[in-house]
């Protein structure tokens, strides 16, 4: 429900020109079905959306180099995580630029957020939804992983009367 409100009132908002661009290494199943759904989202959005597969023996280099490659074209861009061993996921992470990472893993993306990141966005939107009071609620937060769990523990902290981390 709360999905199809938050797709409903992007759709009344003004389309970027450029598309969303997600870069990912590698055939895993589990990854071509995140990257499938957010292509399905675009479409219903009506966005533009690139999708660029690179094999899984892709240097670093290689990858950062795709990353500024399509910066000028793209109005976001997403590296699909996980990547393969060898690969240094803060330097790869770092290339993108502040103001094209959708997913705010970029260090200077967190520093200085231009928007919640996404998985903070969806608790930030249940808690006003359902008016929570955090200040009086002991929160628990299982695993506390890079894309989910740490950003909102971050978010949360000194926001809730008790914040747990369970990793």
């Amino acid at each position: 429900e709360i999905s199809r409100e938050i797709i409903k009132s992007l759709k009344e908002l003004n389309r970027p020109s450029k598309p969303l661009v997600v870069i990912f290494v590698g055939d895993a199943p589990a990854t071509m079905s995140f990257v499938s759904q957010k292509e399905g989202v675009c479409k219903e959005l009506g966005l533009d959306f690139k999708n660029i597969q690179l094999n899984s023996g892709v240097s670093e280099s290689d990858l950062i180099d795709q990353i500024l490659e399509v910066g000028g074209e793209a109005g976001g861009i997403i590296v699909q995580l996980p990547l393969p061993i060898g690969i240094g996921q803060e330097r790869v992470l770092s290339a993108i630029p502040k103001e094209l990472d959708v997913d705010l893993l970029n260090e200077a993306s967190k520093q200085e957020p231009l928007v919640l990141a996404p998985s903070v966005g969806v608790v930030d939107e249940i808690v006003r939804r359902y008016a929570l009071d955090l200040e009086s609620l002991t929160v628990a937060i299982v695993g506390v992983g890079r894309l989910v769990g740490g950003p909102i523990s971050a978010w949360l902290d000194n926001r809730c009367k008790k914040l747990l981390l369970l990793d």
